[in-house]
């Protein structure tokens, strides 16, 4: 079972410690980065999203451009959406955004 943060927002992929260098990522990579928790956890990985239910649902990836590091918990099953979020708050430079949407066929 799924759960939904505070927000409302579910996170099937919690990235972060990113290289600055790296313009894209590999398939099934995570570029060098950290993985956090996902909503669905226990896992420290991506977690796709299972669409339930009929009708569209759009799933938005977003990317941030900080000021410098942020102050997280040691451990990465402890750094979830929501605890990163927090985080960076106040260094956030600036972000992007692609959102798509999916119907099940």
């Amino acid at each position: 079972m799924s759960t939904l943060a505070k927000d409302g927002l579910k996170w099937n992929w919690v990235l972060y410690r990113l290289p600055p260098a790296p313009a894209s990522l590999a398939p099934a990579s995570n570029g060098g980065g950290t993985c956090g928790l996902t909503s669905d956890g226990p896992n420290l990985a991506y977690s796709p999203p299972c669409s339930l239910g009929p009708g569209p649902k759009t799933y938005t990836f977003t990317v941030y451009a900080l000021s410098g590091r942020p102050t997280l918990p040691s451990q990465p099953n402890q750094v979830t959406g929501a605890v990163l979020g927090d985080s960076i708050s106040t260094i956030t430079l600036a972000k992007a955004e692609l959102s798509v949407t999916y119907t099940r066929p």
